[in-house]
């Protein structure tokens, strides 16, 4: 701020000795008297507050420059602080531990994949029965089997390892609630809905009919064509007991 305000009243005080200079001759060219002497004083005067002037400004130009410079050096300074520090180190080593933590997660979504298709196998070879419309059979001591799943009432042990990755992009992002659903081992079969009719064809083939009969459906009752089956019948077809 010193610098500029000195480079200013240079600046005025060069503008203001102009002006008298100018005032001076333009008195003399109109016929005025001006004393040699006095011109000579106004115009060595307008030249000194003219140079003091544009050594004011070298002066502010040199003192900005080396305050840029300055600047930057304490930049450059902090640079070199910050790169000799251990922040890369510790970096490294907190990424370390990340690639420890996924490789422990592939490892056990794979050992638990392994567990469940040595289950699968098991029940394939015992000859488990297909799950029966109200879940896994008592015949197959409620053990059911449906591709690589395995059940056993109503818990259901899935594979895991094909969506890892996916799951540890997301618990990488921070959003491990999402990721521990992504790649849940276990889950809970829904409910089987017990039909609130059953109905057999001519052709011997069965329909669970949930709500109430359309009038299309009664007039096949009626007609014989269909046959609705009792209460004892759908607790039946739901155990896999009628086919």
């Amino acid at each position: 701020m010193a610098a500029a305000g000195s480079v200013s009243t240079a600046q005025d005080t060069a503008e203001q000795a102009r002006i008298e200079v100018r005032k001076a001759e333009t008195k003399l060219a109109a016929g005025g008297s001006v004393g040699f002497e006095a011109l000579h004083r106004l115009r060595d005067r307008w030249r000194h507050a003219d140079l003091a002037a544009q050594g004011a400004q070298a002066r502010a130009e040199s003192e900005r420059t080396q305050a840029r410079l300055d600047g930057l050096t304490a930049v450059g300074a902090e640079v070199d602080k910050v790169a000799a520090s251990t922040a890369a180190n510790t970096l490294a080593k907190a990424l370390e531990g990340v690639a420890t933590a996924c490789a422990r997660v592939r490892a056990l979504a794979d050992e638990h994949d392994v567990q469940v298709a040595a289950l699968v196998a098991a029940a394939v070879d015992l000859q488990v029965e297909a799950k029966a419309p109200g879940g896994p059979r008592a015949t197959s001591g409620h053990v059911a089997v449906e591709g690589r799943s395995v059940q056993h009432k109503a818990m259901v042990l899935v594979p895991v390892l094909d969506r890892v990755e996916q799951a540890l992009q997301f618990a990488v992002a921070g959003d491990v609630q999402r990721a521990a659903h992504l790649v849940r081992p276990v889950v809970e079969a829904p409910a089987p809905r017990r039909p609130d009719h059953l109905l057999r064809g001519n052709n011997g083939v069965l329909h669970p009919i949930e709500g109430d009969l359309n009038s299309g459906m009664q007039a096949h009752i009626r007609s014989g064509t269909l046959e609705p089956l009792s209460e004892v019948d759908i607790d039946r077809w739901m155990a896999g007991e009628l086919a």
